[in-house]
């Protein structure tokens, strides 16, 4: 019997507490256990790999789906990869390099599961160049709320008069009113994605599993640079890193650029002798 324990806390250690564990393995086990969830009032949180740092996918009582079974590579074929959600960020990686090609987005840890970075439209490093995982979902499949299946492609519903007319099966149409506010242009915000002239796709993208269980996603690919120069450049100050940082954007166009301060410096330097001592901050550096 699988423990209930390690699914109650993520990487950030946060954590909190479940009445039980589920462990699905097909889109209708996922569908009968929403629906029972809906109609006895149960909260029921979807748990990805647990790499995650905000306590995302920990319960606060209810229970916990875990889509761990769903784990198969499903076709990787004409610069598109359909996966199930429990796939790693390493396994789609490995998977693609044979036939040259790689998924952009890249949090930083490659342990995380595609479904976890859909859930959060995960970013990271190369996002300076690639963008966050928004851009490159084509295709959702979703179990509903109330166990019903949801398969919408990019393109196939768009905002229009503040509302989004998703099809449902059976020729249904879900109209989901589109939030008003628009989210701020920073690296952290919370709430769905609100846009003018949204894609349906993206209302799902980043909702943190809240509208839904993704069982399967169409993710686009692109082809592998030729090469890619990275380095660890040290400054004396953090005003002569932000210049270096602004001047390769605008002459060099680097796909990476992570900023580390001389605290974090200090930090590291007590395990790793090449450190500068006097550094008062660094860039991690990468450029195709």
């Amino acid at each position: 019997m699988t423990s209930l324990d390690p699914y109650l806390k993520d990487a950030s250690q946060f954590r909190g507490e479940a009445e039980r564990l589920l462990l699905p393995s097909s889109e209708q086990e996922i569908s009968q256990i929403l629906r029972e969830a809906q109609r006895t009032g149960t909260p029921v949180t979807v748990a990805g790999a647990g790499t995650g740092l905000t306590g995302g996918r920990v319960p606060q009582g209810g229970l916990v789906l875990s889509t761990e079974k769903l784990n198969r590579i499903l076709e990787i074929q004409g610069g598109w990869a359909r996966i199930q959600p429990a796939v790693t960020l390493k396994q789609l990686e490995e998977a693609c390099a044979s036939q040259g090609l790689f998924y952009p987005p890249d949090p930083g840890e490659k342990a995380a599961s595609l479904g976890g970075t859909i859930a959060t439209n995960a970013s990271g490093p190369r996002s300076l160049k690639y963008g966050a995982t928004r851009l490159y979902v084509e295709r959702l499949r979703v179990v509903l709320p109330d166990g019903g299946l949801l398969e919408i492609s990019r393109g196939q519903a768009l905002e229009k008069g503040g509302l989004l007319s998703i099809p449902l099966p059976g020729g249904k149409i879900l109209e989901v009113p589109v939030p008003s506010y628009r989210p701020p242009n920073t690296k952290n915000s919370a709430g769905y994605f609100a846009e003018e002239g949204m894609d349906a796709v993206d209302l799902f993208v980043g909702a943190e599993g809240t509208l839904g269980v993704v069982t399967e996603a169409t993710l686009r690919l692109l082809k592998i640079p030729a090469a890619i120069l990275s380095g660890l450049l040290f400054f004396n100050s953090e005003r002569d890193c932000f210049a270096f940082a602004g001047e390769s954007k605008r002459i060099l166009k680097p796909r990476a650029l992570e900023f580390i301060d001389s605290k974090s410096l200090r930090i590291l330097s007590e395990k790793h002798s090449d450190i500068p001592k006097n550094a008062g901050a660094a860039l991690l550096f990468e450029e195709e």
